[in-house]
């Protein structure tokens, strides 16, 4: 109960656009012992997702939703640069996008920093990425770990296209695979690299400490 009106109020500064008041509570849940992984999961999502539902009643704008949008943007970019941890090895590379015709971002925006938080050498190429450029960047830089997001269901052909292509690299990555898309459809028919479907962000962290113990060695050239 206190969690989801701390939600609430949360959901109530975003849509104010009130930067301050946001930071402040974010801080003082952290204070209570809270990490990183609640705060993405618990408060921003949490926040979000009531602010979507009162889009969806015609209880707020668009641009309500947009303001809202942009000012969770900004805390997430902030809590990396106030939370950046020493205490990981470097952990390996990742790329970390939305598929192509996919605008919604802020979900990857998260998931990028919690890899930042366990010292991964991250590239956030952000939304709507063509499928074509995501592979040629991917045999460039060669990650360990390439992360997918996809919401919207009319992107799913976009998305399964895109892991055919992932086949084809002249390596083999682990390839993740978030958003609402992985709760309707499942994916691993789709391509022979199975891909790792992740739904909630508390579920990635423990992938990734599990990654980090099964690893003998990290690609990090």
């Amino acid at each position: 109960m206190q969690d989801k009106l701390i939600v609430r109020k949360l959901a109530h500064f975003l849509l104010q656009g009130d930067e301050i008041n946001s930071w402040n509570l974010l801080s003082e849940y952290q204070a209570k012992g809270n990490d990183l992984t609640s705060i993405y999961e618990v408060l921003l999502t949490g926040a979000m997702r009531y602010i979507g539902e009162l889009w969806e009643e015609n209880e707020i704008t668009v641009a309500d939703e947009h303001i809202a949008s942009n000012v969770c943007s900004f805390l997430v970019s902030k809590l990396i640069f106030e939370n950046k941890s020493e205490q990981f090895p470097n952990s390996g590379k990742a790329m970390l996008f939305c598929v192509e015709g996919e605008e919604h971002s802020l979900g990857i925006k998260m998931v990028n920093n919690l890899f930042k938080e366990l010292n991964w050498d991250t590239r956030f190429l952000g939304a709507n990425l063509p499928n074509n450029e995501a592979f040629i960047y991917a045999n460039q830089w060669q990650p360990d770990v390439i992360c997918i997001s996809a919401s919207i269901v009319y992107n799913l052909p976009n998305l399964v296209q895109l892991l055919q292509q992932l086949d084809l690299l002249d390596y083999q990555p682990e390839i993740i695979v978030g958003g609402r898309i992985t709760t309707l459809y499942s994916l691993e028919q789709y391509c022979s690299n199975k891909p790792v479907v992740i739904e909630e962000i508390n579920d990635l962290k423990e992938w990734l400490l599990k990654y980090r113990l099964c690893s003998n060695q990290y690609v990090t050239s």
